[in-house]
């Protein structure tokens, strides 16, 4: 199976390779360029089957708009709109809209993401054992999701490099067709199955990267806390306080760097089951199903090797590159329990589309499962 997965892997890089290298892109046409900073937006789009252990065989229809709002500054932080569809022939389907718009000279960042799920997912239970000993299928995991997420972020720049604002995030998750023993579940029992939570709290944010893509170096580190009440119509009040450190390392050359991230998600009060953090997914743990393992707390450690080939004879970076991952993370109720961990490892190619947009093809290993990803920019 790896092998197969492996073969389609590289057979739709290269089919991305000889399409593009047959088109006009920003490399090489100067109007292109001309037109972005006068602020003509970029569009681009793109279709690939991907295959994730959430959804298993699907076909992603991604795009994005590229855009700036004031022409003529080369120093302004690129403004992004990407989007994407995930179906599969079972009927599942994920919708994610993810807008970060820079406004008035980079004084303030907002930051949008908007997602609906209604696939057939699965439920280990709570604590790192359950997600290691409970078997995988439609009699103990199984149940029918859907879900909406909205989530916002308003950053104000307070002084160089550094901002602070306000967030929210509303969520309902309604789970229906449960598996026997998913009706046996203590917390199950204990939430229920109807789950609103609706939250606000506060960011800061200290970002010292160089502001295009791909980042070769500099500082990030952001802290959110969100309280979810029943002012707001939160069936549970709890709080959150997410944690994500990234530190950006130029290597042997030009366009080669190493990354590494340190995030950590604890949450306190009575969390529901459908709201623990969960490692796993696209953007850290590639290759686990997002779900599986899930706690209280959680933290996860990255680090990645980036390359972007330079074209012959010059030092100037070329479109093409790929990455290497090696990452590991649990969850916890206590740091005492802390007595195991999930590694993750892989893989994937980096097309530069468009100025500041890197489209991404991930294989991701876990113990167990395996996971391809379709992405603009990095994971993190």
């Amino acid at each position: 199976m790896f092998r197969t997965w492996f073969i389609l892997l590289f057979f739709f890089a290269s089919i991305l390779l000889r399409a593009q290298e047959s088109s006009t892109t920003f490399f090489r046409a100067l109007d292109k360029n001309e037109r972005f900073d006068a602020g003509v937006p970029l569009i681009s789009g793109m279709m690939i089957p991907v295959y994730t252990p959430e959804m298993g065989l699907s076909l992603e229809v991604a795009g994005v708009i590229n855009l700036k709002t004031k022409c003529n500054n080369p120093y302004l932080s690129h403004s992004v709109v990407p989007a994407f569809i995930k179906i599969n022939r079972q009927g599942s389907m994920n919708v994610n809209l993810h807008p970060e718009l820079y406004w008035f000279d980079d004084l303030v960042l907002i930051d949008i993401n908007v997602e609906y799920l209604s696939m057939e997912d699965n439920y280990w239970g709570v604590g790192f054992d359950k997600g290691d000993v409970v078997e995988k299928n439609k009699s103990t995991t199984g149940f029918q999701r859907k879900s909406f997420l909205f989530q916002s972020q308003i950053l104000f720049r307070i002084a160089n490099n550094f901002y602070g604002g306000i967030a929210s995030d509303i969520h309902s998750f309604r789970a229906s067709n449960l598996a026997d023993l998913m009706l046996e579940d203590p917390e199950v029992l204990a939430y229920g199955t109807q789950i609103f939570s609706g939250g606000l709290g506060i960011i800061t944010l200290y970002d010292k990267r160089n502001i295009f893509d791909p980042v070769s170096y500099g500082l990030y580190f952001k802290v959110k806390g969100i309280s979810y009440l029943g002012q707001l119509n939160s069936d549970y009040s709890y709080q959150k306080i997410d944690f994500d450190y990234r530190h950006f390392l130029p290597v042997i050359r030009k366009g080669s760097i190493i990354a590494l991230q340190l995030k950590s998600s604890l949450s306190f009060g009575n969390v529901p089951w459908t709201d623990m953090p969960q490692p796993g997914g696209s953007t850290d743990l590639r290759g686990y199903y997002q779900g599986q393992y899930r706690d209280n707390h959680m933290l996860v450690i990255l680090v990645e090797y980036r390359h972007f080939f330079t074209r012959p004879g010059t030092d100037l970076l070329s479109r093409y590159g790929f990455v290497y991952w090696l990452g590991g993370g649990t969850v916890f109720r206590e740091i005492s329990g802390i007595k195991h961990a999930i590694l993750s490892t892989g893989g994937g190619y980096r097309y530069r589309m468009q100025p500041n947009i890197t489209l991404r093809i991930d294989i991701g290993f876990g113990t167990e499962n395996i996971g391809i990803y379709l992405g603009l920019n990095e994971a993190f």
